[in-house]
């Protein structure tokens, strides 16, 4: 089972995440390398079992709530973009 955990106290400047998902990890681990003050790596997949700990900044943390496209939306929205591309507004 893969499981991920986001946790933070409000009013807090940092959360603690867990991941097992390679996908997070990775995103996780990139953001390290490129913004260390950032992120502060607890605990390596690799001496814990396949998890990531880190805390990491909450402004860093992002929820999507862009709907779902059905097909036939995402195609409208693709033939819209190749008519408009290109022109400037």
């Amino acid at each position: 089972m893969r499981e991920n955990s986001i946790e933070w106290i409000t009013g807090e400047d940092t959360a603690t995440v867990t991941l097992s998902q390679l996908k997070f990890i990775n995103l996780v681990m990139k953001l390290a390398e490129a913004d260390p003050e950032a992120v502060e790596i607890i605990e390596t997949p690799e001496h814990n079992d396949g998890y990531l700990v880190a805390h990491i900044g909450v402004n860093r943390v992002k929820f999507s709530t862009r709907p779902r496209l059905t097909d036939e939306a995402r195609e409208c929205l693709a033939e819209r973009a190749k008519r408009n591309f290109g022109q400037k507004t």
